[in-house]
């Protein structure tokens, strides 16, 4: 499910005013509002291919328009300093997240997008090519436009119940070739958790990968993850490994923490019903510690 509207593929700046603030007082303001939002998103209707919940096909907050993904969810401006002490940290001003797990074939961190078969993204510009690289665009010119990962999707059941759109970013990075080798996996236990801030018209996820031969052995790609509630302000919300959880449809079972000691990649999904539409901006992520 590589294919792409406008060659979605592995991918990665302008400074945004909306950044993620996470570091050494996680547990007093992330971890707050991640007590919060979690309360509210484990309510949420977005869960795993399984389930008969729907996006709505139409809302006064969603818009198909392109100009109104880049206008809505850019915002510039100097960003502040960071707070020290997250193991890893991406503010959606440069292309590569540096999650310092690279097994050595510096692949890990790139920004990629995926989707089901008829679904798409449209992005803002067009994406780039990167010298080295056999296969797919890069999300470059992506991330200079929004101060992030942003675009407009497009939900097509034509071929699933439940069609998706993702981006994503490996973890370790891939075994040998960039293009066609597995994706390798580390253990990210360290990190704690993710943080993430982002804009959304629609409810989404963020879900734990451990390759695709592995999430089908290991969980029959039931994966854990967690509910993202549609947001329109880019707040940052934070969870730990242990809130990451399984939809219960597959057939293996495997906790957050564990998948964590495995992990390949990071995916923000968007699921729903057939026709779905709307914009999205990734804006940041970090480790919980």
């Amino acid at each position: 499910m590589k294919m792409n509207l406008l060659k979605l593929g592995l991918a990665t700046s302008v400074a945004s005013a909306l950044l993620l603030a996470c570091g050494d007082d996680a547990s007093s303001t992330g971890a707050e509002r991640s007590e919060t939002a979690s309360s509210a998103v484990e309510q949420s209707s977005t869960v795993p291919e399984s389930s008969s919940s729907a996006i709505p096909e139409s809302s006064s907050g969603i818009s198909s328009s392109i100009s109104d993904a880049a206008s809505s969810s850019s915002s510039f401006g100097t960003p502040p300093t960071l707070r020290k002490g997250s193991l890893f940290r991406w503010e959606g001003i440069s292309y590569l997240v540096e999650t310092g797990l690279d097994n050595g074939t510096e692949t890990s961190g790139y920004w990629f997008a995926d989707h089901s078969r008829g679904s798409y993204i449209e992005w803002p510009v067009a994406t780039d090519e990167r010298p080295g690289f056999s296969c797919d665009d890069f999300l470059d010119p992506i991330i200079d436009e929004c101060s992030g990962v942003c675009g407009t999707f497009k939900l097509d059941a034509s071929d699933e119940s439940k069609p998706f759109v993702a981006v994503g970013f490996n973890v370790a990075g891939v075994e040998s070739d960039a293009c066609t080798g597995e994706v390798d996996v580390a253990d990210a236990s360290a990190w704690g958790g993710l943080c993430i801030s982002y804009t959304a018209d629609v409810d989404a996820m963020l879900e734990l990968s451990m390759g695709e031969a592995r999430d089908s052995a290991l969980a029959g790609f039931d994966l854990p993850y967690v509910s993202l509630p549609k947001s329109e302000t880019a707040d940052e919300t934070c969870f730990t490994w242990e809130r990451f959880k399984q939809g219960g449809w597959g057939t293996g079972k495997i906790s957050g923490a564990e998948a964590a000691k495995t992990l390949a990649a990071i995916r923000f999904t968007i699921q729903g019903e057939d026709g779905a539409t709307g914009n999205f901006n990734v804006k940041g992520i970090c480790s919980y510690k």
